[in-house]
């Protein structure tokens, strides 16, 4: 396979193509592929803006557009993450780019699920879901169990216990540190795919809402959708992983 920048066009054999996006011949039109210098990593992804188009991005530390200084738009605006844009891949203002394991620089946020190399397995995720669930029920059957507690005042005391618990563990704990009880059993942990940072509370609580709120007005086929998705996902993502752009990966 060749590669095509402007008109040049340079063999893989040659390892002279520095690293970065480039259309790979055999590609579709309007495509581009990582280049790492040596190889082609990852599947051929459409082009965001068409070269030279004014506020793009060039190479990271070569005059900027219009005679901007290096490393900058023509407006100011300085790159984000401080990654390499060898190869002249356009981006317009906003792009964000992904971190992480296996991502190559470059990867924009919506894009980085296929190069991730730490997911956690389907059986991880629905086992630590599994123990997640039981801190929501266990406290519930065995405080009722053992204070015999009857009525309402019993019953909303029990609930409460219920919901300290699963809140503390579900929300809490995940969102402050990327793990609940049963992802720490179980060796995962969750991140924005963005800067492979904590969830974070509001993030957390989002992606337990979602699901819920759907599945309200989808007779739950959304829920049973969005949790059998990662079986057959490229990036092993649930559906609302997607829309929040977070992933399950291996602490």
């Amino acid at each position: 396979m060749t590669a095509t920048e402007g008109s040049t066009t340079l063999s893989n054999e040659s390892n002279s193509l520095p690293a970065g996006w480039y259309y790979a011949q055999g590609d579709p039109a309007g495509t581009q592929r990582y280049w790492d210098g040596a190889q082609w990593i990852g599947s051929p992804q459409a082009a965001l803006t068409a070269p030279g188009a004014p506020g793009a991005y060039g190479a990271y530390g070569a005059p900027g557009a219009y005679g901007a200084p290096a490393g900058q738009y023509a407006g100011g605006q300085q790159y984000a993450g401080g990654h390499q844009y060898a190869g002249g891949h356009q981006y317009g203002p906003g792009a964000k780019f992904a971190t992480g394991p296996g991502v190559p620089p470059g990867v924009l946020v919506q894009h980085a699920a296929r190069y991730r190399s730490d997911r956690a397995n389907y059986a991880q995720r629905a086992v630590a879901w599994i123990i997640d669930a039981l801190v929501w029920w266990v406290p519930f059957v065995g405080f009722a169990m053992l204070s015999g507690a009857t009525g309402s005042d019993g019953f909303a005391l029990i609930a409460l216990v219920a919901l300290f618990a699963g809140v503390g563990n579900s929300l809490i704990l995940q969102g402050l540190t990327s793990r609940s009880l049963g992802k720490r059993v179980m060796g995962t942990k969750i991140v924005r795919l963005e800067n492979n940072d904590d969830p974070g509370i509001g993030m957390v609580l989002l992606r337990f809402l979602i699901p819920w709120a759907f599945s309200i007005f989808s007779c739950y086929v959304y829920w049973i959708f969005d949790f059998l998705w990662p079986l057959w996902d490229e990036g092993d993502e649930r559906i609302t992983d997607k829309i929040l752009k977070v992933a399950v990966v291996r602490a």
